[in-house]
């Protein structure tokens, strides 16, 4: 299978899918209501396709069968320009997992006692995570979360450095990096992980 993402018969972008030796194609996911809508592909596990939608909803699409499921999706609170909203790091698929991180990031334009209100009523006791669930939506783990505590305020990025591991930093206020390494279903301490190995440029692996 391959999977396009296009505008061909209307503004709205749909995805769609080819399957091998064939010109026909089909559509996966579209929104008919919106212009806007991204769809961006993260790639194929077997006969699974992951991909984003807004980059806010995580989604696999069964190719075999035909059906989609959400494997996980942002939350955003309160209104305006006072709120707060989880984000997905990079998505990564192994070789039986799709593993990512989620942060927040809040909008400040209110402030009580010069504190920051959307900080104090929708960032404080949330947590950074580190999740993994199978391209079929079963077996969802947290492998870590981070609590966002005041004067803290956690980040997780990660990074493919094989095709079956990704290594995750945690980076929290002025205190050093932590880096933790996903292999075989499970995180362990990744001590040879520094900053500067950390940021060196990267090369992109995929499942074949």
């Amino acid at each position: 299978y391959s999977a396009i993402k296009a505008r061909r018969d209307s503004k709205n972008a749909k995805l769609y899918l080819l399957p091998y030796g064939s010109s026909s194609l089909s559509v996966v996911d579209a929104d008919e209501t919106s212009e806007d809508t991204t769809f961006d592909i993260v790639g194929w596990y077997n006969q699974y396709l992951i991909y984003t939608v807004n980059g806010q909803i995580l989604k696999s699409y069964n190719a075999d069968t035909s059906t989609i499921t959400t494997l996980d999706q942002v939350v955003r609170e309160g209104s305006g320009n006072n709120y707060a909203s989880e984000y997905f790091g990079t998505v990564h698929i192994l070789e039986d997992k799709i593993v990512y991180a989620k942060n927040w990031s809040y909008s400040c334009k209110t402030y009580v006692s010069n504190a920051c209100a959307a900080y104090s009523d929708y960032i404080s006791g949330k947590n950074a995570t580190i999740t993994s669930i199978n391209p079929d939506g079963s077996s969802k783990q947290t492998l870590k979360q981070v609590a966002i505590v005041p004067a803290e305020y956690p980040r997780i990025s990660s990074k493919a450095v094989k095709t079956d591991q990704v290594v995750f930093r945690t980076s929290s206020g002025t205190a050093p990096s932590t880096y933790e390494r996903y292999q075989y279903g499970s995180l362990s301490t990744a001590s040879d992980v520094t900053d500067a190995i950390f940021v060196l440029p990267k090369t992109t692996y995929f499942i074949a």
